[in-house]
């Protein structure tokens, strides 16, 4: 619907700041000691998912119903506790110790660098925005680890930090947006479930004018149709949004094409249209 509570982005901006800032002392210690590369590419992804899943539920009390507020206002907080994530790292490299601990020999080794912590630093550098800057500066010229043999510095480096801050950002906006695009009962003060039709059904020949009926209230053909024979190389596939007691319930429908032997394309014709009680009882009583 797109409306808000007055309160409800502020609230949404606090709790992420709160949870990013309380899982960027975690994510920092992964980041230093996860030996596998292809984890890190996993590690902000995790940290996103972790962010939001903590705070997600100041969508819901906020009562805001605009995914662009929602996930604007979800990345702003969470850009603190990235903020403080690099803080941290920055002591851990500047308390790292001299000696390297070998874990394993040969090629399956795995060498540890031990490290810790000083509050104090990391508080004295919160405000020192210029002098964080600055050192990963020096990081960025220098290097810090190598890959493959090749020393990690300048571009590659950059390249590397630019894809961790896209993966962990883009993980927190989008799921706050889908978070506040859920259809929600402001009654019951719930999100309504999300139930998946699993009867498949058959595409007509014109799904256009199917659509425009649709977007009219005709319903019949989802009502009526008969269920896709398998294997089809193109069926409809209904998800709906409905809460028991409440007037209106939301329907999503999904085309799925054939591409190949095993692979298949899906895209919303129809995204979480409004349909009244009655036909989306209708709807769960043939296609569930």
């Amino acid at each position: 619907s797109g409306k808000f509570a007055p309160f409800g982005p502020v609230l949404i901006f606090v709790s992420a700041a709160i949870f990013s800032i309380i899982t960027s002392l975690a994510y920092s210690f992964a980041i230093w000691f996860n030996p596998l590369i292809y984890l890190s590419i996993c590690l902000p992804f995790l940290w996103g998912l972790a962010v939001t899943g903590l705070s997600s539920w100041s969508v819901k009390v906020g009562h805001v119903r605009s995914p662009i507020l929602a996930s604007f206002f979800g990345f702003l907080g969470s850009i603190i506790g990235y903020y403080l994530h690099w803080i941290i790292w920055i002591d851990m490299a500047i308390n790292q110790s001299k000696t390297p601990l070998v874990i394993g020999s040969g090629k399956r080794a795995i060498t540890f660098v031990p490290t810790h912590i000083e509050f104090q630093e990391i508080l004295d550098m919160f405000g020192d925005f210029s002098g964080l800057v600055a050192f990963l500066t020096q990081v960025n010229i220098h290097g810090m680890w190598s890959l493959i043999g090749f020393e990690v510095h300048g571009l590659l480096y950059s390249g590397i930090w630019l894809g961790e801050l896209l993966i962990f950002f883009i993980t927190v906006a989008l799921f706050f947006y889908r978070k506040a695009q859920r259809p929600y009962s402001e009654d019951s003060e719930r999100f309504l479930d999300k139930i998946v039709l699993k009867t498949p059904l058959t595409v007509p020949e014109d799904l256009e004018v199917l659509l425009d009926k649709f977007h009219q209230g005709d319903y019949s053909y989802v009502l009526s149709a008969e269920p896709a024979s398998s294997p089809q190389p193109q069926y409809l596939q209904n998800e709906l949004y409905y809460l028991d007691g409440e007037d209106d319930a939301y329907l999503t429908v999904k085309l799925f094409e054939s591409t190949g032997k095993k692979s298949t394309s899906t895209r919303k014709v129809l995204d979480k249209i409004c349909i009244p009680r009655l036909q989306a009882e209708q709807l769960l009583k043939k296609l569930k």
